[in-house]
């Protein structure tokens, strides 16, 4: 919930993303960009996804509901994506697949 009474702490503690709808890549990139608020500049394309979630404060807890469907239709970019938020996955942001 981004409710405009809600502090920016309270947005950063959970951010959930679901993933039926997703049927592309470039779909996902835009599902990823969107729920952690990255700029307008964001390239598109993992490279820029990866470092900008070095740079930015991620969530508490990422949620990426539906995870399985959108595996099954993207199987290599799923895998990439993974990677790259399993790497923050640590106590920074604990990363969830539903």
């Amino acid at each position: 919930d981004r409710s405009p009474s809600r502090g920016l702490g309270d947005v950063y503690k959970r951010q959930d993303i679901d993933c039926s709808m997703i049927n592309t890549r470039s779909e996902l990139i835009d599902a990823i960009k969107h729920a952690l608020q990255y700029p307008h500049f964001c390239g598109d394309n993992w490279d820029a996804i990866e470092d900008l979630i070095y740079d930015i404060v991620l969530p508490q807890k990422l949620i990426l509901h539906n995870w399985r469907e959108v595996e099954k239709k993207l199987p290599q970019d799923t895998a990439i994506l993974k990677s790259i938020l399993d790497k923050y996955n640590n106590g920074r942001c604990v990363v969830i697949y539903t």
